[in-house]
């Protein structure tokens, strides 16, 4: 099933490449200074996953994808999981993002939210975001866990407004008016409303993978599932207009 959260990670430029965790761990990590402590590329998604693993959370979507800069210097990495205390489940779970350097260009930053995204010249944006300068005091497992505490109660509020909009049906003609609204507040580029606008039709077939045909649930989708076609820089305003429309329509 596919998550309705997205964790999107870009290569987009020069040399950066995907990597494994074994991969990750084998970069070296430079000494410390007086000042500055770099952290080890591979204990950022290590933390992560013993405090998923410790709060009965759940990976979803297949663990992390994870890529570094040409020279390893860089690392910036996404996954997402579904919190059962929280309500949500594999369908709809929370995005993670990460970013750290060996180099002191940036700081160990957590991300957390419906829709995360990094890019491999390390802009990351989220709903949430913990960030740490490498200082001698720094303390990686505090970083992820104040990241972590928030985020039961975003996954709360997630899980109940997605499960609202799974209720809430829309007739053909309302889906579509859905998504001109959704043009005109500038959550869907214009050049792309056709596309979404067939992905609502189709989810009144069975053979769709768009969810709840006939229900804000499945407009939604058919406005996200555009945004692929675009870049990182507008991806983030896009969300944040499609989440406004939906308080909207959902009478919020």
């Amino acid at each position: 099933m596919e998550n309705k959260t997205n964790a999107t990670l870009l290569l987009d430029t020069p040399g950066s490449k995907l990597v494994t965790i074994d991969q990750l761990a084998a970069i070296p990590t430079p000494e410390p200074t007086k000042t500055w402590t770099p952290i080890a590329h591979s204990t950022v998604p290590e933390i992560i996953t013993q405090l998923v693993e410790e709060r009965g959370w759940k990976f979803t979507n297949g663990g992390f994808k994870i890529g570094v800069t040409g020279n390893g210097h860089k690392m910036f990495g996404v996954t997402q999981v579904a919190i059962p205390q929280a309500g949500t489940d594999e369908d709809y779970g929370m995005a993670l993002g990460f970013r750290n350097s060996h180099d002191k260009s940036i700081a160990l930053r957590i991300a957390v939210g419906v829709n995360v995204f990094i890019c491999s010249n390390l802009m990351i944006t989220g709903d949430i975001q913990v960030r740490r300068e490498h200082t001698i005091k720094i303390d990686a497992r505090m970083v992820v866990e104040a990241a972590f505490d928030m985020v039961p109660q975003a996954a709360a509020n997630l899980s109940q407004q997605f499960g609202e909009m799974r209720t809430i049906t829309m007739t053909r003609d309302e889906g579509i008016y859905f998504l001109a609204e959704a043009v005109e507040v500038g959550a869907l580029p214009l050049t792309d409303f056709m596309e979404a606008r067939d992905s609502f039709l189709g989810s009144y077939k069975d053979h769709t993978q768009i969810e709840h045909g006939g229900t804000m649930w499945a407009a939604y989708q058919s406005v996200t599932q555009v945004w692929k076609h675009h870049s990182f820089m507008q991806i983030p305003n896009y969300s944040r207009n499609l989440n406004e429309l939906v308080k909207i329509g959902s009478g919020k």
